[in-house]
């Protein structure tokens, strides 16, 4: 066997056994998500939890991200603490 060759199969190695370590972890943040979805407040957060909120995985699917959003909800954010911290003159 090459070089090359035994390189190869190192990397097949790693990467399987990457995935399979991945899919370790897909049973658990569906635990993580159910158990946080039992004492969510829905008036709060009316979605569900999912288990890709939790914990991210190479194999999942990105979202776009809605930029306008964003904004919107870093302005709150902003407005909060700015009206928290002024309120405490």
């Amino acid at each position: 066997m090459s070089l090359y060759e035994w390189c190869l199969k190192l990397e097949h190695y790693y990467r399987s056994e990457k995935k399979e370590n991945e899919l370790k972890w897909v049973h658990t943040r569906e635990v993580i998500a159910a158990l946080l979805n039992t004492v969510r407040d829905s008036s709060k957060k009316p979605e569900p939890f999912k288990g890709t909120d939790i914990i991210k995985l190479s194999f999942d699917e990105e979202k776009p991200v809605d930029l306008k959003k964003a904004e919107e909800d870093n302005a709150e954010y902003f407005r909060r603490v700015k009206k928290k911290f002024n309120g405490k003159k």
